[in-house]
């Protein structure tokens, strides 16, 4: 049922035996993400009883590609003043951009760039990758409080709304954008992140599953008493001329 409902595999797993646990885990991570993400599970308990393990690697190729023999190096700014020389790829073609101006110090543009998911050509999907660009250098801390604050001083507030979503205010500047020829100049980049789950989901209404009154006895043959130990959450990004 797991498989055909939620698409997931269920593996048994002696925890008693801490580092072969965790190692059985980051092969299984290992396998399911082209190798990008080897180490997801740092270290479990003999205690642990269940671990829910989602592993996520995207690889896309862009619509309109960079040419590799226009990418240059090129100051990254860290802050106003320091910078460090980062590989820079560069084009110049037609993308859907928008420009919101509230005031002077607290402008940003959106760059919407288009890319396929790496699949069949009878399978293949377009994405966007938005990119946020504060119009000060150092503008990058007010930018993200706008994104994701949910007061007057968060999109709420620069776009007078009182019940939206966030979704609904982040449509509200893509779909405002206008198509233009742009030149777009943007580093080769990696990002790997991950995060500990556990309470987000508690606060979405989960926290039963963590406790003694988590009922997952379909998913064992004893009847033994199951509850969530932690739900972890790794993706890896690379973004390149491709």
């Amino acid at each position: 049922q797991a498989v055909e409902y939620f698409n997931s595999e269920l593996s048994k797993t002696d925890f008693t035996k801490p580092e072969a646990a965790a190692k059985q885990m980051n092969d299984w991570v290992s396998a399911h993400t082209n190798g990008k993400i080897k180490d997801l599970i740092q270290s479990v308990t003999p205690d642990t009883k269940l671990v829910l393990i989602n592993a996520i690697h995207f690889k896309g190729r862009w619509l309109i590609p960079f040419n590799p023999k226009n990418t240059k190096d090129g100051p990254f700014y860290l802050d106003k003043t320091k910078s460090v020389q980062v590989p820079m790829m560069q084009m110049t073609d037609k993308f859907y951009i928008n420009s919101i101006q509230e005031t002077e110090d607290d402008g940003f543009k959106v760059l919407e760039l288009l890319m396929l998911l790496d699949a069949t050509k009878e399978d293949e999907r377009l994405f966007s990758m938005h990119i946020f660009l504060p119009n000060k250098r150092t503008g990058l801390a007010t930018l993200e409080k706008k994104l994701f604050h949910s007061d007057s001083s968060g999109l709420k507030g620069l776009f007078k709304a009182k019940h939206s979503s966030f979704a609904d205010e982040f449509g509200k500047i893509t779909n405002d954008a206008q198509e233009a020829e742009v030149v777009v100049t943007l580093p080769r980049f990696k990002i790997e992140s991950s995060w500990e789950m556990s309470n987000l989901c508690k606060q979405l209404g989960m926290s039963v599953a963590f406790t003694d009154k988590a009922d997952f006895s379909l998913m064992t043959q004893d009847k033994m008493h199951l509850t969530i130990g932690q739900i972890v959450q790794k993706a890896f990004i690379e973004v390149n001329e491709e």
